[in-house]
């Protein structure tokens, strides 16, 4: 399965001993532009282990403005960075 990631800024939010996200952008083709999303809900996460790396994708509601849409955040284990899978 060939997904498309998008790159974006999360800010993060720690509690419990765990990260999660809790505001991220990412650049928009559609509107040219930077679009900001509060993350109003963590749906569920999903964790592979693998060889000692634990991938996490977040399935998480958001808020731009007033449209609520659900994206999955995709934390890479290797250099820490997000990314929005389509």
């Amino acid at each position: 399965m060939i997904s498309l990631k998008t790159p974006c800024e999360v800010v993060s939010l720690f509690r419990d001993g765990r990260v999660y996200p809790f505001r991220f952008r990412y650049y928009s083709i559609e509107s040219v532009d930077y679009r900001i999303v509060d993350v109003e809900k963590v749906n569920f996460v999903r964790e592979n282990d693998r060889n000692g790396l634990v991938e996490r994708t977040y399935n998480v509601t958001g808020r731009v403005k007033r449209q609520r849409n659900k994206y999955d955040l995709y934390q890479d284990p290797r250099t820490k960075s997000w990314y929005i899978l389509k």
